[in-house]
């Protein structure tokens, strides 16, 4: 077992809207960091795991085996862990963002389509 084959755990890939079933997959430590931390920044839980992390109560690898039943190997370090995860809870703020407001711009332009449609029919 290790960092490049995750034998087992499920996280939530939010930008796609599916699940990862990580026991199907070449996954690097990478990736789940990264599905993890858009997972958490999505669900609004990015402040608290944070939080649990920097007061030294839980390190990254823990915290993946217990909500996710991610099993991946210590690399020694959890401080670097926990550094690494926190940049890619910073990464996944802004892209959570951008894709949240690209959503209501998509959402805004089917609204004016929609209407641009039934206008015409009702004004003749």
């Amino acid at each position: 077992m290790t960092d490049d084959y995750i034998p087992s755990g499920c996280i939530p890939d939010v930008l796609r809207g599916t699940v990862r079933d990580l026991g199907r997959g070449c996954y690097s430590f990478a990736d789940i960091l990264d599905l993890a931390a858009h997972h958490l920044v999505w669900t609004g839980e990015a402040a608290a795991v944070e939080a649990r992390l920097r007061s030294g109560a839980v390190t990254v690898r823990v915290f993946l085996r217990e909500r996710y039943g991610v099993w991946a190997l210590g690399t020694g370090d959890d401080r670097a862990d926990a550094r690494r995860f926190r940049r890619w809870l910073s990464d996944a703020r802004g892209r959570v963002r951008r894709f949240r407001r690209e959503e209501k711009r998509r959402e805004r332009w089917r609204a004016l389509m929609a209407w641009r449609g039934e206008t015409p029919a009702m004004v003749m």
